[in-house]
This record gives C-alpha cells, sequence and structure tokens, in this order.
C-alpha cells in the first residue's frame, strides 16, 4: 500500500506577512519616538543611554520577539556561540582601542596616555559605552538584521546594506541637531562603515555578542581619541 506523503512543513524561520508589516510598524513608531525625544528633550547622557533607548530600542524587540516566539538563536541569542561571539568582539574592539590609543598619542607626541585607565570618569564612560552597545545591537543587529536576513531570503548584501541604512536614519537626527546638515557628513560615513562591519561580523558569528563587545570597544575607541 502506498503511503500518503507528508505535506511539508513551513520553515519555522520563515516570516509570515503580519509578522513584517508588525516589524515595520515598530520600526516606524520606534524611529518616530527617538525623533521627538531628540527634538523636545534634554536630558543627562546616562538618562538617553540606559532609559531612552530601553524603550526605543530594547521594548520593540522584546515585543517582536514575544509575537513570533522563535529561538534565542534566531536573534543571535544562543548560548552555543555566545563565547565566540566574544572573543571575535573582543579582538575586532582591541584594533579600534589600539588605533584609537595610536592616533591620540601621536597628536599629542607621546606613545601612551597613562591617565586614560586611571580616570573615573573614563570607566564611567565605559561603562555607558557597553549599554549603548546592547541596546543599539540588539535593535538593529538582534532584530532588524536576523528579520531582513530571512526577508532578503539569506541575500546578505542587501540585509546588510538595508541594515546600514536604518542605522544611519536612526542616528543622523541627533547629528543634525547638534552640528548641522554639512558638519555631520563625516561622522555619518565613518558611521556607515561602522555598520556595515558590524552586520558583516554579526552575519559570519551569529552571536550579538559578537557586536556588543566590538560596539563599546567602538565607543572606547572615541573616548580614548577625545579625551584631553
Amino acid at each position: 500500500m502506498k503511503k500518503k506523503s507528508l505535506p511539508k512543513r513551513s520553515s519555522s524561520v520563515a516570516l509570515t506577512h503580519s509578522q513584517m508589516s508588525f516589524f515595520w510598524v515598530l520600526l516606524i513608531l520606534s524611529f518616530l519616538a527617538l525623533l521627538l525625544y531628540r527634538v523636545l528633550f534634554t536630558f543627562p547622557v546616562w538618562v538617553d543611554e540606559v532609559i531612552m533607548k530601553l524603550f526605543v530600542f530594547g521594548l520593540p524587540f522584546i515585543l517582536f520577539a514575544r509575537s513570533v516566539k522563535k529561538s534565542p538563536e534566531f536573534f543571535g541569542l544562543g548560548l552555543r556561540r555566545f563565547w565566540p561571539g566574544a572573543f571575535y568582539g573582543l579582538a575586532m574592539g582591541g584594533i579600534f582601542g589600539f588605533v584609537a590609543l595610536i592616533t591620540s598619542a601621536v597628536q599629542r607626541g607621546h606613545a601612551f596616555i597613562p591617565y586614560v585607565f586611571a580616570s573615573t570618569s573614563f570607566w564611567y564612560q565605559f561603562g555607558l559605552a557597553f549599554v549603548t552597545a546592547w541596546w543599539e545591537s540588539l535593535f538593529f543587529y538582534g532584530l532588524i538584521m536576523s528579520v531582513l536576513y530571512v526577508y532578503y531570503k539569506k541575500d546578505e548584501m542587501k540585509a546588510s546594506l538595508m541594515t546600514t541604512g536604518l542605522f544611519l536614519l536612526f542616528h543622523a537626527p541627533i547629528l543634525f541637531i547638534r552640528v548641522g546638515f554639512l558638519a555631520s557628513l563625516f561622522p555619518l560615513a565613518l558611521l556607515a562603515f561602522f555598520a556595515f562591519g558590524q552586520a558583516v561580523m554579526y552575519l559570519r558569528c551569529k552571536a550579538l555578542t559578537s557586536v556588543v563587545v566590538s560596539h563599546a570597544f567602538w565607543g572606547m575607541a572615541l573616548l580614548v581619541y577625545t579625551m584631553r
């Protein structure tokens, strides 16, 4: 007797039309909330990084993750890749830190800056950099990159470019407000380079820890470069 073939199950990774609609709605609302916050309010930096980004970046991730019920691995949060990802991020972050130290030292005329790591201000800012790295990585790579990678049928270039574009879109308003349009062009180009590199590393590692750690060290590198 010929057995009936069972219908093929749909891929557990695929996203439905309603899930993608919810995804885009969350992104639009997040952007509008961030824009209004930047225009209407001026709070201390720690409020921006700890509280504001919890709601603007963390909350959309939580809402989407709860709605689609995907595995932690889908969002780069699997335990199996946790430490390999962290080591990759540390290696890339070390490069950022090395370049910043050398560049800063050359500008000051000596090979090392002994006071930097003894500064309380440095470690406070570095702590904030880790908080920033967590919320932004969770939103742009754990959420946006993971979803777009599936949406574009695992086309890495499309997903990386789109994620980079959204990263710039969310960061452009604060630059325009602070320094104006023309003065923002170079920082935005630098951010584009950074965001695309982060996207590539996330795709290679499939671990959110890789981009969290490298992002935190990127912030540290900028801090070292600007410290006087």
